[in-house]
Order: C-alpha cells, then structure tokens, then sequence
C-alpha cells in the first residue's frame, strides 16, 4: 500500500482542501478519488511529484458550456 497526497481543487484550480489516500498503486488512488471526490477536479501527488490530474464528472459539461457561451 502506498500514501498519495490528493488536492481537491476549486473552479479557479486553487486547493480547496488536502488529504491522504491509500491504495495499492495510482490506478487504485484515482478510482478511490473518483468515488470519494467525484464532483471535484483532483489532483494525486507521491511527494513532489504529480501523478494524475482527475477531472470532477461534471467537468466535460461545464467546458462545453463556457465554450458554447
């Protein structure tokens, strides 16, 4: 099992929050991210290093609604 470091983001992308997830590798974190934090843009980090960028379910509709503005 590993600790990832997963940021929840806000709509500007700025941190609205931190916390520690375990999982067995970075397939097993963003699943677990994807369930926990869904509604959220994620990002998983392993120290200083970014591992995935884990966009919120709604985020596909939210650019096409800013590109269809």
């Amino acid at each position: 099992m590993y600790d990832f470091r997963v940021y929840r983001l806000d709509l500007n992308g700025h941190i609205q929050a931190a916390s520690w997830e375990q999982a067995a590798d970075l397939a097993g974190a963003i699943q677990i991210v994807r369930e926990k934090h869904g509604n959220t843009d994620c990002e998983i980090w392993d120290g200083p290093k970014l591992l995935a960028k884990v966009p919120a379910a709604s985020s596909a509709l939210r650019l096409e609604q800013i590109g269809s503005v």
